[in-house]
Formats: structure tokens, sequence, C-alpha cells
């Protein structure tokens, strides 16, 4: 049975200007939509909070000296259908909105936002070299009648559970003080440690940004309780961990009233420091390396090989691409893209088409014909200047599997940070004969 906690949720709508020309200056705003999960289920209990402020709006950079507008619109909370809505949005002649939590740490993530057609990734982890700058949240008119607006959101990963006294009694309505130590894949280890509160029935819930193995510690008055390694991949949760405290309570201090100058004992003997963890930049600049270049996967169906990597442009995955033999990754069926799509992941890359919806160019950029498309039904390119080639080039955007054409400067541009890049596997020479490496 699917879980939905009614804490409320964060959310930040990045570089979205609704350029809205039938309102009515000084008029009351409306928004309204539905929350769902990754598989269109309804969401209900979840609260949507809208936020307004006076200010200026540059792209790219979030607004400076906000100036709250009141009277603020009541928030709404999605009923059973998902469904919400949020009236009497009084802006002046630009208001910056966003959605925020009000109370305790959310239980969802977005991931996805759809407004007036336009589909927005909003989440996903990114290195610190591919962080942008975030953009300001998005601008209404007034008067607009923002409808039909779609949040997609995932539960987060999270460990629930209870602590226990000796002899099986909840810890109750008191702090704790908590340790987290986390193993990821590929054997980095990390530790989190701070203070949880626990209710009225002992329950305390800890929420995680990444899959892993995890150990947790709770600690009081001197008794403490470790759990088993637990196992979380992406997207998982574990409700019902119990963790039994042990050992004997720290006594109440007491003070003395003994006057008598007690013996002083001799100090300890330091104890011998361990040897500092040398740090060896090559081997961590090699790891990173490793980590960049990616591991190339084999499709038996074609027999070719793919592999994701990292890139801040369109351009340097082409350059990666060349430097390695390969190509940006060609797609000439719905089989191939499934199989890409869960490989990889449903996430933006880049994909080898320029110019696709153009009828007299429509050629992969290695050459091949083009024998199958999944575009964006509303054949729309996102905003952005055009480039010094006067061309457009193709995404593949990861949670809709549909093709979206790119401009350079535009929103989608700039959160692309992968690319898909494939080759064929060299075939021996005597078995040549029983056919071609091309593709179908």
């Amino acid at each position: 049975m699917k879980y939905f906690d009614s804490t409320p949720f964060v959310m930040f709508v990045v570089s979205v200007v609704l350029l809205l020309t039938t309102s009515l200056p000084g008029t009351a705003a409306t928004f309204s939509g539905k929350i769902v999960d990754n598989e269109g289920t309804p969401v209900p209990g979840i609260i949507v909070t809208v936020r307004s402020f006076k200010g200026t709006s540059i792209p790219g950079r979030q607004m400076s000296d906000p100036e709250p507008v009141f009277p603020q619109p009541q928030p709404s909370r999605t009923d059973e259908t998902g469904a919400f809505s949020i009236a009497n949005i009084t802006p002046s002649s630009v208001t910056k909105l966003t959605l925020f939590p009000i109370g305790p740490e959310p239980d969802y993530d977005v991931i996805r936002v759809e407004i007036e057609g336009i589909s927005f990734n909003v989440s996903g982890r990114m290195p610190h070299w591919e962080r942008e700058s975030p953009g300001p949240a998005f601008v209404i008119a007034p008067g607009a009648d923002i409808k039909n607006v779609k949040i997609t959101v995932r539960p987060r990963m999270r460990i629930r559970g209870q602590v226990l006294l000796a002899d099986g009694t909840p810890l109750r309505n008191t702090h704790v003080d908590f340790r987290t130590n986390s193993r990821d894949k590929y054997g980095n280890t990390g530790r989190s440690t701070g203070t949880a509160r626990l209710d009225a029935e002992g329950r305390f819930v800890r929420y995680l940004d990444s899959p892993g193995h995890y150990t947790v510690s709770v600690s009081h008055h001197g008794q403490v309780a470790t759990s088993q390694e637990i196992l979380l991949e992406d997207g998982q949760r574990l409700d019902g961990l119990v963790l039994t405290l042990k050992g004997e309570p720290n006594p109440p201090k007491r003070e003395s009233t003994d006057n008598v100058r007690k013996p002083v004992a001799p100090p300890k003997p330091k104890p011998k420091p361990n040897p500092a963890r040398r740090f060896d930049p090559e081997a961590q600049k090699a790891a990173r390396q490793r980590r960049l270049a990616g591991v190339w996967i084999g499709n038996p169906q074609n027999r070719h090989v793919y592999k994701q990597i990292s890139c801040r442009t369109r351009e340097e995955a082409v350059q990666r691409a060349t430097a390695e033999n390969a190509y940006l990754v060609t797609i000439n069926d719905k089989a191939e893209q499934d199989w890409l799509r869960a490989v990889f992941g449903k996430q933006n890359f880049w994909i080898g088409l320029t110019d696709g919806l153009k009828q007299e160019q429509q050629r992969w950029d290695n050459g091949e014909p083009l024998t199958y498309t999944n575009w964006n039904p509303s054949g729309q390119t996102d905003d952005g200047e055009d480039n010094d080639t006067g061309k457009n080039y193709t995404v593949l955007i990861g949670f809709t599997g549909k093709w979206q054409t790119v401009r350079k400067g535009g929103l989608v541009e700039r959160m692309t940070k992968k690319a898909v890049l494939e080759k064929e596997i060299p075939i021996a020479e005597s078995s040549k004969s029983n056919g071609d490496s091309k593709k179908r």
C-alpha cells in the first residue's frame, strides 16, 4: 500500500516567465492544477502555498530585496484527486511566486512541472561544477488564470523508526543524539551527526539524499542503540525500524557539599595520534576522471556499445565522442529508446540529431537515415538565442521520453549536462561475411 504523508513539501520552479497578454492589470490571479506521482497516481494531503513578492526579475539571478505583497492568498491542500487551487493572488507589476513548506521537513521531492504545455525537470543531483546559478521563481502577470498545472513528485528516501528503552517502553518526547553512517556503491563513506526529536511514541524520521548502505545510531544519557546495515536503493524507504537502548544510564549529577580536598588523580597519558591520512591529489584526479569517462555498455540487439558522460555543453560532448571514435547516440526505433532509458535512467541527455524537424535535413549527424522519431507533441523549441550556425539540436527529455529541439542559451540547454555516446563493436575479420555491423 502506498503511503502519503500530509507533510508539506518544498518546490522551487525555475526560470519560467509566463507572458499572458490577456490579463488585466490590478486584478487577482489564480493558480490551479494537480499533484501526481511517477505513475500518475494523485497525491492527496499536500499543502501548496504561494507567496508573492514585489521586485525586479533578472533571468538567471535571484531577486534582490524582495518586498512581500499583502494580503497573501490562502494555501490549498490537495484533495483525493490530487487537485489544488489558489485564488486571489494579488501581485503588483512583477511578482515572485514560490511554493515552500510551512513546518516539518518535506516528505516529497518535486521532479517535474508542466505549465502552459511546457515541461521542466526540477530535481537532480549534479556535481558542483555543473550547478548553474538558480533562476528566479516564475513570474505571473496580474489577473492571469493559470490552469491545469501538473506537478509530479516522488517520495523522498527515508528511514522511519522508533526508540525503545530496555524494558520495551517508548522513549517519549525527548531529544536523542543521532548519527548516520553511509557507504555508497563506490565504497565512499560518510557520516552525519545531530539530534532528533522523538514524539510521544518515541518515533523519528530521517531523510536521505542518495542510495547506499546506512547504519543508524542513537544515544541518550549514556545508553546506545545501533541498527544493522541497511541497504536502500534509489527511491526506497524503510519504515518500522526499532532501536532498543542498551547499557546503564548515566547517574544524575549532584552538587558536592563536601569541602574536603579530594586527591587529584595523575593525568592519563595522551593517546598517540593516528597517522594522518596522506592526501594524494593525483589519485583523486584519476578517480574523478574515471567517473567522468563512464563505462561502455553493450546492446546485444544491435552489437553496439553505449555510455553516458557528463558534459558542460553539447560541443564538449561531440569532442569527447570524436576522441573515442564514437558519435552522439542515434535512435532507430522505440525498442532502442526504451533500452537506453532503462539502462541510463530517465534524465535529459543530448542525442545526435541536428535540425531534425526540417524535412530536407532529416538525417542523423553520423549520416544514418532518420527512421524513427518521438517529438514533443507541442513541437516547440525552448527559448534561447540562435547559435552561430543557425541550427537547432535535440535533447531526449528524461521523464517523458520525448525529443525536444533546443537553442543555445535556452532553459533546456542549460539544464542538460549529460550525453550518450555510441559506437559499433569491432567484429573479427572471419565473422564479417556473416553480416555487416551497421544498425538496423
